[in-house]
């Protein structure tokens, strides 16, 4: 009876990654997907892009894999590209890449220091193949930045952060140096944690400066 009980479980495990979850039979066509889906090469996308700076966008492929990046400021209109249409428009910039052993390559995008370009979208693909006459040529699947899958292919185009290492030219107010007024004008909407940084570095100044953080002359 044993026997019996191990055999029938035997059979059921062989069985069970060829039925779907009401039971029934996973057709050929559809095991051959979820196979491909496992295997096919990704691109993950920044957060974001910054005028005047380099973006990264890395892609997991097979080792020795050919790379076509491919990026638009639109994503419609674009002609079929190695025979696949893709998302981009009409306009459009080639990078081109091998994935070392790793499996990984990450692929710089330069932006130009535009104003013009401030929250537009720069929209992506990547095609991977190894095969010389493009046989197996596919199109990366996107991954968000939680790890999913995601259709979008677009990030958005931001200016760069300040740099706090650059002077600026702030208002004067009687009886503060102007490095003072500056770095409470950088802490009015800050944290009590700023605050009390401020009072570490300025305590002669201090408690005047932070019962008046929001003084119109501050608020400039």
């Amino acid at each position: 009876m044993k026997k019996i009980v191990l055999s029938f479980i035997l059979i059921m495990s062989m069985i069970s990654p060829l039925l779907a979850d009401d039971g029934t039979a996973v057709s050929p066509l559809k095991r051959q997907s979820l196979l491909l889906n496992i295997n096919s090469p990704e691109v993950y996308k920044p957060t974001g892009a910054v005028i005047g700076e380099q973006t990264f966008f890395k892609i997991k492929a097979e080792p020795q894999s050919h790379i076509m990046f491919i990026t638009s400021f639109d994503n419609i209109g674009a002609p079929a590209i190695l025979g696949q249409k893709l998302r981009l428009g009409f306009e459009y910039n080639i990078i081109e890449s091998t994935v070392s052993e790793s499996g990984i390559v990450e692929i710089p995008v330069n932006l130009e220091k535009n104003k013009e370009l401030l929250d537009k979208n720069l929209y992506f693909e990547a095609l991977v193949w190894k095969n010389e006459d493009f046989g197996d040529i596919r199109v990366a699947r996107i991954m968000a930045a939680n790890g999913r899958e995601t259709e979008s292919n677009e990030v958005n185009i931001k200016a760069p952060l300040k740099d706090p290492s650059i002077p600026s030219f702030s208002p004067s107010i009687s009886g503060l140096s102007p490095e003072l007024v500056t770095a409470v004008q950088n802490i009015k909407n800050d944290s009590n944690s700023a605050k009390e940084r401020l009072e570490y570095e300025y305590p002669q100044n201090t408690p005047a400066v932070l019962k008046n953080l929001d003084a119109p002359e501050l608020m400039k």
